[in-house]
């Protein structure tokens, strides 16, 4: 509980001034906004240029500039020469998250009749909108964001991402207008994400206002979200057992219960006599106890689950009763990318 316990007195502080809504009683409980300005730090970003393009975002202007250093200092950065932990925006982060994702109920909630107009068939009203909110929250909006607005060129960090992130940028630039979220993977990195949680749980922490920040978090979001999230795909499962409702001879296969099993290195020598590095991630559909349809894919490999029920769909189109035994054989041919 002691590691938890400056997270647990801020939330109580903040809830003791948001109760009043006012901005002067948060100040007086809380002590987060003096330690930082009480902190010495030497960016190397342009912290006028940086405070700037924040406010130019987000529409709030800042009174504690290094509340908003904090906020794009990744761990990496924020560690002294004893290597203790003092200042990154790991705090920051953990109140944004929560904030947004409070924000994004609400917005929901709000514009559902909008919202529920291009509804999928079979799927009812609370289905829908869970969609919305789960396109609306997902990290790889949130990276996506961080690159398209330029914010990621002020992230406080040493990690080796600088490569990753340049393609990031030029793929954002080349695809402009055509991007879909769901297909940047190759591209994500958790901590561009991080620092736009950051970066509200920075405004909340600055203004004491929840109404101020929900603004702020509304002029930066909006147009990401009415473009990348109000509208999302069905997930692959659920998208698989909607096809099977299409199909009378395939409902049976809605009770298909699907496995995930990581197939070790020692494993693929001795079973399959394949040398690997890593290992490979074995998944399966288990129908009435028997395997009938499995695949192989790297571990460096993202979005599994999607593609997993993507092949499955390709296979049942070739043949009306999948009966497959890939199980008893090892798929050389597994997905590497």
């Amino acid at each position: 509980m002691k590691k938890f316990g400056l997270i647990e007195e801020e939330c109580i502080c903040a809830n003791e001034a948001l109760k009043n809504n006012k901005q002067q009683s948060f100040k007086q409980y809380h002590k987060i906004t003096s330690r930082f300005d009480s902190l010495v730090l030497q960016p190397e970003i342009e912290v006028k240029e940086y405070v700037k393009f924040v406010e130019k975002l987000t529409g709030y202007k800042f009174e504690h500039a290094n509340v908003l250093i904090i906020a794009c200092t990744h761990k990496s950065k924020g560690r002294n020469k004893n290597g203790n932990i003092w200042d990154d925006y790991n705090l920051l982060e953990y109140l944004g998250d929560s904030v947004i994702k409070f924000f994004n109920c609400k917005r929901i909630i709000s514009k559902r009749k909008e919202l529920l107009k291009n509804k999928e068939k079979n799927f009812s009203d609370i289905q829908r909108l869970k969609f919305i909110r789960t396109a609306s929250e997902k990290n790889l909006l949130f990276s996506f964001i961080c690159v398209d607005t330029g914010l990621f060129e002020f992230i406080r960090h040493e990690t080796k991402n600088e490569e990753t992130i340049r393609k990031y940028k030029e793929y954002v630039d080349r695809e402009r207008g055509n991007i879909d979220v769901d297909e940047l993977n190759n591209y994500h990195i958790k901590m561009l994400a991080d620092v736009i949680e950051a970066i509200i749980g920075a405004i909340l922490i600055d203004s004491g206002s929840i109404d101020v920040t929900e603004k702020a978090w509304s002029y930066l979001f909006e147009e990401y979200l009415t473009t990348y999230a109000d509208n999302p795909k069905v997930p692959p499962k659920r998208a698989f057992v909607n096809y099977c409702d299409k199909k009378k001879y395939l409902k049976e296969f809605k009770e298909c219960v699907q496995t995930v099993d990581v197939v070790t290195r020692e494993s693929l020598m001795q079973n399959y006599g394949i040398e690997e590095q890593n290992s490979v991630i074995k998944y399966s559909l288990i129908y009435k106890e028997k395997i009938v349809f499995c695949r192989y894919y790297a571990s460096s490999v993202k979005s599994k689950d999607k593609n997993f029920y993507l092949d499955l769909k390709k296979q049942i189109k070739k043949s009306l009763v999948p009966n497959f035994k890939r199980d008893q054989k090892f798929d050389s041919q597994y997905r590497r990318c």
